[in-house]
């Protein structure tokens, strides 16, 4: 059998030439990403198709220990089923959990209805505040009333969510709602994508809420379209969200370079957010995806996207491409690149296919490891641990050429995969999960039908020691079923304290959800208590197997692992990081005149402490000097500086934390 081979070229940025490069043979049903533009409001406009010719079996047999007896609540509801995303990029943020306030919240557009014409333009939440027993269903956060367009101009669409938790509450009265969609306004492409939809609202009183409408700015080289990313800060309760810059005003779409990150700083006296606006560059290929997320100090993020910057060895493959703060968000890194194949790639993800598997793909004889190329998928998910090292969930496979992956001609060649680091970023590694029988289903509906792939995600717990990395996956062995037409949610759960990881689990086996789990979402944190981590999961009941209906959502409330399951050795190295000194918080904060910074020092270095603005003007800098090892403390002079909120930074010889400080 042949094999399609191109000759390599010279790899930028200092890496090795390979002598050749392969891809999958010739395979016509080859995985490709979806780039056209998301639909504002799918409605059904021709017949409904039956989902699948497969006729889901009986629910009989053993179930798993982890499965059995699962309690499958009722949520509410929604006037289609887009709510949850689909390709391009996949899931986002509709699912959030809040350990402090053993509360979940499951946010989706409003309906099935008709009156006011803007409801399905609206969104809600089904909210539980006893860690998923019992639920308010379908709980108003939005509501669009700017009259205009096929649509209303703020009909909110593909909506993300999270709870603003203040530091130290436990009173859900205290809390509040906080969502992110697109809007159909127009300012980008006409009669469609442009706006955005941001605000909050209580947690208890929808009554107590604010509403924000942004509008894409061509002026300023801002193209808003369908925003992927989406989280909320523990420590500080910043919002952000991340969107491709997508230039949509000629009709077509062109990439305009880069992601647009949206900032959010809470009022607690006004009880609202307010926003800023900036990019991060990302030349090269559109990313396929992106994603953000915080350590639990909030100091450390990061920024993941699918992308292509300088098409490695004109491989056009994608892999993550990340950006990282230490200061809370005041200032990213250059973009980093993590090679996934080659010589410098990451040896979980070149040694993943056996001989077999890889002379299926590629013929015989069979290729050096070295010179296949391996892309990711098109979505992924991201959490960053205690350690402040991020989690990348994504799915790989071998290069089908042109940014396309095997198709299911080519059965379980696609894999999940924790990517990860140990050192901040400068060497990256790959924790193998499971190798997926297939990767995409196709909805039923009128054409273009809208498809989803594995939906990978991330979850972890609030203290960042735990992991755990969820997708969809259609395992049922028929060989009539090649698509990811009955899926079920599998998970595995990894301890970042000592690399352990669960088995993988079917979550749904032989439940409720068997074969059935659609759209399915996890948390991005999970509940701690009673020595479980109970990772909250929720999925669509479709009707006639098409998103164009209304549908209804399940919450799995009690699938959980306990330390006892963390029993397999994973990536065997220590991500431990040599700490050098530690901060307490400023007290008081906030403050009207001194505020004190409590420092110790594991070893003797250089200290300083400077303030800055939000536009990161420096206010305010002490130096200390060569201080011994042990505690000291560090006072902030407020008294000439304006009310609002700065930032503070505390150096220790290379290394420096960054915390917020409110001036009244």
């Amino acid at each position: 059998m042949k094999r399609l081979l191109l000759l390599g070229v010279a790899l930028s940025i200092g890496f090795l030439t390979y002598a050749q490069q392969v891809k999958v043979k010739s395979n016509e049903k080859s995985e490709r990403m979806i780039t056209g533009q998301m639909s504002p409001d799918p409605i059904v406009k021709g017949p409904v198709l039956t989902q699948s010719t497969f006729v889901r079996p009986a629910i009989t047999g053993t179930k798993s220990t982890k499965s059995a007896n699962l309690t499958i609540l009722t949520l509410g509801t929604s006037t289609n089923g887009f709510s949850y995303g689909t390709n391009p990029s996949g899931n986002r943020c509709n699912l959030w959990a809040d350990d402090k306030l053993n509360t979940v919240i499951n946010i989706h557009r409003m309906g099935p209805g008709t009156t006011p014409p803007s409801f399905s333009g609206y969104l809600a939440v089904d909210k539980s505040i006893d860690m998923g027993a019992t639920f308010t269903k379908n709980f108003q956060v939005y509501s669009a009333t700017h009259s205009g367009g096929t649509y209303y101009l703020d009909a909110a669409r593909y909506p993300q969510g999270g709870i603003y938790n203040p530091v130290g509450n436990t009173n859900p009265a205290n809390a509040y709602i906080t969502y992110f969609a697109p809007t159909l306004d127009g300012s980008n492409a006409t009669n469609s994508w442009g706006g955005y939809a941001l605000g909050v609202a209580n947690l208890m009183n929808n009554a107590d809420s604010s509403k924000h409408n942004i509008p894409s700015r061509p002026a300023d080289g801002i193209y808003q379209d369908v925003p992927d990313g989406f989280t909320i800060c523990q420590n500080s309760g910043d919002m952000w969200g991340t969107d491709r810059n997508s230039n949509w005003t000629s009709g077509s779409f062109v990439y305009a370079g880069g992601l647009i990150l949206t900032h959010g700083i809470f009022d607690a006296v006004a009880k609202k957010y307010n926003y800023t606006q900036t990019t991060l560059e990302l030349a090269g290929a559109p990313p396929a995806a992106q994603r953000i997320a915080f350590a639990p100090d909030g100091q450390t993020g990061w920024v993941v996207a699918l992308g292509d910057i300088n098409n490695l060895d004109n491989d056009s493959t994608y892999r993550p491409i990340l950006w990282k703060t230490t200061n809370g968000g005041l200032t990213w890194s250059n973009p980093i690149e993590v090679i996934l194949w080659g010589p410098n790639g990451i040896n979980a993800v070149k040694n993943y296919l056996n001989d077999g598997q890889i002379a299926n793909l590629f013929g015989t004889p069979i290729p050096n490891r070295d010179a296949i190329a391996y892309s990711t998928a098109f979505d992924c998910n991201l959490v960053v641990d205690v350690h402040g090292n991020p989690h990348i969930a994504v799915v790989i496979a071998p290069s089908a050429g042109g940014y396309a992956l095997p198709g299911p001609d080519f059965p379980y060649s696609h894999a999940s995969f924790d990517i990860t680091t140990f050192d901040g970023g400068l060497t990256w590694k790959g924790q193998w999960l499971k190798n997926n029988k297939n990767m995409r289903h196709t909805y039923a509906g009128a054409a273009p039908a809208p498809t989803e792939d594995n939906r990978i995600q991330a979850s972890t717990t609030m203290d960042g020691t735990k992991v755990f990395i969820s997708w969809i996956e259609t395992s049922y062995p028929d060989p009539t079923v090649t698509g990811n037409d009955l899926p079920d949610i599998f998970t595995v759960g990894i301890d970042v304290m000592n690399h352990h990881y669960t088995d993988t689990v079917n979550v749904t086996n032989l439940s409720e959800a068997w074969l059935a789990a659609f759209g399915a979402n996890a948390s991005h944190y999970v509940f701690t208590a009673n020595n479980k981590f109970t990772i909250p999961y929720t999925y669509e009941v479709l009707t006639g197997g098409s998103l164009d209906n209304p549908v209804t959502y399940k919450y799995i409330s009690d699938f959980s692992f306990t330390q006892a399951d963390f029993t397999r050795v994973g990536i065997n190295e220590n991500n431990k990081p040599a700490n050098t000194f530690t901060i307490s918080p400023a007290f008081p904060n906030p403050t009207t005149g001194i505020s004190v910074v409590k420092v110790n020092l594991d070893k003797a270095a250089t200290l300083s402490l400077a303030v800055y603005n939000l536009t990161g003007e420096k206010m305010f800098e002490q130096n200390s000097g060569y201080m011994a090892a042990g505690a000291h403390n560090l006072t902030i002079d407020c008294t000439g500086l304006n009310a609002g909120v700065y930032f503070y930074t505390v150096k220790a010889g290379d290394n420096s934390v960054t915390k917020k400080l409110v001036v009244k």
